[in-house]
């Protein structure tokens, strides 16, 4: 069931007669007019969790697969969201770089000295590197980079995924609501127009 809200923006859900109350948080809400483009990106990494008993509490590794969504209300001057060359180029690069065949482990796992001693290759993460807390640090990666990504899903194993969606959609829909607004006070001004990315 679809559920309009305004022109603008709708809800989905698959439970007929479902009330969603959103308040004041936009962020379940996607815009009925949105572009989306995805890039997979494979790489391999090992961890382990804390503070759980299951048998990921042991160092082992996985084959992990990660979609990183970019969305848009607007194409650029080329027709697209952004060129997977770019996406490729400065994400799966810091990926190759930063994670692929890397221990991903929390600052507080006390294995750290002796795989350092070792000279294992790490990366250190502030929270326990969940598939959550990977998707959410690929996003902030992206995010940062200028990407305007709004999802990204880590697949741990063929089942198993997780996704993180963040404030770069929330903060896209603001921009370009304030945009919209500019233009439309701006439309008796002589317009000026820029190539720029």
């Amino acid at each position: 069931m679809t559920t309009s809200l305004g022109d603008m923006f709708q809800v989905t859900s698959d439970k007929p007669g479902l009330i969603v109350d959103l308040g004041n948080d936009l962020s379940l809400v996607t815009p009925l007019n949105m572009y989306a483009v995805t890039k997979v990106i494979n790489f391999c990494y090992g961890h382990r969790l804390l503070n759980y008993r299951g048998k990921c509490r042991f160092l082992h590794g996985h084959n992990g697969r990660v979609e990183i969504e970019l969305s848009s209300e607007r194409l650029d001057q080329r027709g697209m969201v952004r060129d997977f060359g770019e996406i490729k180029q400065v994400v799966q690069t810091w990926i190759d770089r930063a994670l692929d065949h890397k221990m991903l482990l929390c600052r507080k796992d006390p294995v750290l000295p002796l795989l350092r001693k070792f000279d294992e290759p790490l990366f250190v993460m502030e929270a326990n590197p969940t598939a959550e807390a990977i998707a959410q640090l690929i996003f902030e990666y992206t995010a940062s980079q200028g990407f305007p990504v709004t999802a990204v899903r880590l697949w741990e194993t063929d089942s198993s995924v997780a996704t993180y969606r963040g404030a770069a959609m929330r903060a896209g829909r603001r921009s370009a609501r304030a945009s919209r607004g500019a233009s439309r006070r701006r439309r008796s001004a002589p317009r000026s127009s820029s190539t720029a990315a």
